[in-house]
């Protein structure tokens, strides 16, 4: 029986890829393979109905190699989702009013969308499993002509084969140069375009949900099909990276481990652009390492990239008017929790997504140049689902070697360990303070965002611009305060901001007075805070 706690997402059959309801019973199959002499298997949930027609359609197969069909080489973006979602329902719709109006029986769209809803997952087995012709691996000669065919798959065009001897309906590739690269288009179900690398070149944009990889060319590639569309073409003994934008020239790795044997060749590389005219701020989620890196912009307003992430701090970067990244700098470790980024812009700001350094960590604050921006430029970031990014990827040279602690940046002595949870801190000149906006994280405050007289903004914990309260203002004499329930918690959460300054309202409060001046700390992490300012902090007792 399929169960999930409220904030999971649904469980997903392996073999048609619809979400499965809570409490619904499934089955689950274990897929056997033979390694070394070894038995080794996995274990794949799917709804009933789908395992029974995989049993009565190929109960001679002894592994469900038909689950390749309908398995995700990449993630499935959610309009991807929506739009196959949408053609499964059409499709079946469809049949049932041609097939009983036949018969005299006419129904609304709206009961059909009704009936289908129970159908959606036996019409998405059955139309595959009847087209699957078992997996496949062959080679290519890549110096002959070559041929490829196309196959439509639930409402998309994939390739389905590649050949040095034309069939009926195929289309010629090549000739090709006999240096001349092959790259090709792959969704999260398989090959969707090929072509030669230079003619035309393949675009420099990111399409979401598509991912390119390139092939050398000049001799034997090797093809893989999961039986009815191709997953993969590439060239023996020769790895290489899935790319949303493919670099024009070999990028430079930049690895977070610095440990020789750590260091591979990233599997999939996504781009984001920096120095973009219209980003605005950026967001980098930090959780054991950085997981995700995000460029706002002032047309953008879709927050949904926050969705997919249950865990984690995001460490908010707004930008100036006019303000772009001039400076990156990573930081080095064995460990991926004291893995950081680090930059600085054409106006003298920093900012850090890394965690503290402390007095059990020598030397973790030191810092290395890897990329000196010169106008907006491709940065490549490892793409792991679910996995913190390891590899940084540049089409630059690398810069001249230097390496900084930034000890200025370092917060005052607090009682945080570092080892023990990620820690973060952030300093503010609170002159000129304008307006303060809290964000609110479940039940408590877990950052403010800081607006200034000039224009500028900065970020003092966590800020996720979706969970943004209302902006306040000091009052007349600049006064605000920090509001604290305690709860028996020796370091706790803010629970809430106020303008002008009160006193505890029981003993299980604690408030801190602000001011319009001075200097504020934030030493900060999920599940506690560490705040100073003019003598005060938040320890309770």
């Amino acid at each position: 029986m399929a169960t999930m706690n409220k904030d999971q997402e649904p469980l997903v059959c392996r073999i048609c890829r619809l979400d499965i309801a809570p409490d619904e019973i499934i089955s689950h199959v274990i897929t056997p393979c033979q390694e070394q002499s070894r038995q080794l298997g996995f274990t794949c949930q799917c709804h009933r109905e789908c395992h029974k027609f995989c049993e009565d359609l190929i109960s001679c197969q002894p592994s469900l190699d038909c689950i390749l069909v309908t398995s995700y080489k990449h993630p499935i973006t959610p309009d991807e989702k929506h739009r196959r979602d949408q053609w499964l329902e059409s499709k079946v719709v469809d049949g049932l009013s041609r097939y009983y109006g036949q018969r005299n029986l006419h129904l609304s769209n709206e009961l059909w969308s009704i009936i289908a809803s129970d159908l959606l997952h036996c019409y998405a087995t059955t139309s595959f499993l009847t087209a699957w012709r078992g997996v496949e691996k062959y080679e290519v000669n890549l110096n002959d002509n070559v041929w490829c065919t196309f196959v439509t798959f639930e409402g998309r065009r994939y390739l389905s084969s590649l050949s040095n001897s034309p069939s009926n309906g195929s289309q010629l590739l090549g000739p090709l140069g006999e240096t001349e690269d092959v790259c090709y288009a792959v969704n999260y179900l398989g090959i969707t375009e090929v072509r030669p690398l230079t003619s035309p070149p393949p675009p420099r944009t990111a399409v979401p949900g598509i991912w390119w990889r390139r092939v050398r060319g000049g001799g034997i590639a090797i093809v893989e099909s999961d039986g009815i569309k191709l997953r993969r073409i590439h060239t023996p003994r020769m790895p290489s990276s899935t790319w949303s934008v493919l670099p024009l020239n070999a990028p430079r790795f930049e690895h977070f481990n610095r440990i020789p044997t750590r260091k591979r060749i990233p599997d999939r590389m996504a781009c984001l652009v920096f120095n973009d005219p219209s980003i605005t701020a950026y967001s980098i989620l930090r959780d054991h390492g950085i997981r995700a890196i995000h460029a706002h912009t002032a047309q953008d307003d879709d927050l949904s990239f926050y969705k997919p992430w249950q865990r984690g701090s995001w460490i908010y970067v707004p930008l100036e008017k006019g303000e772009v990244v001039r400076e990156l700098w990573q930081r080095y470790s064995g460990t991926p929790s004291r893995h950081g980024l680090l930059m600085v812009t054409n106006m003298q700001r920093t900012f850090v997504a890394g965690t503290c350094s402390s007095a059990s960590h020598p030397g973790s604050m030191r810092w290395t140049l890897v990329e000196i921006f010169e106008s907006t430029q491709r940065v490549y970031l490892e793409a792991r689902d679910n996995h913190i990014i390891g590899v940084l990827g540049f089409e630059s040279p690398c810069p001249d070697p230097i390496t900084r602690d930034f000890t200025e940046l370092e917060p005052p002595p607090n009682p945080f360990h570092p080892s023990l949870l990620d820690y973060f801190s952030t300093k503010h000149n609170l002159e000129n303070l304008r307006e303060i906006i809290p964000c609110q994280k479940g039940d408590t405050i877990s950052g403010i965002l800081l607006g200034y007289l000039d224009g500028h903004q900065e970020c003092a914990g966590e800020v996720r611009l979706d969970s943004l309260c209302e902006a306040l203002q000091p009052d007349e004499d600049g006064r605000w305060s920090l509001v604290f329930k305690t709860g028996g918690n020796l370091f706790p959460l803010v629970s809430t901001v106020q303008s002008g300054h009160r006193a505890a309202g029981d003993e299980w409060e604690l408030v801190m007075s602000m001011a319009c001046r001075g200097t504020l700390f934030w030493v900060w992490s999920e599940q506690a805070c560490f705040i100073i300012y003019e003598g005060q902090n938040n320890r309770w007792r």
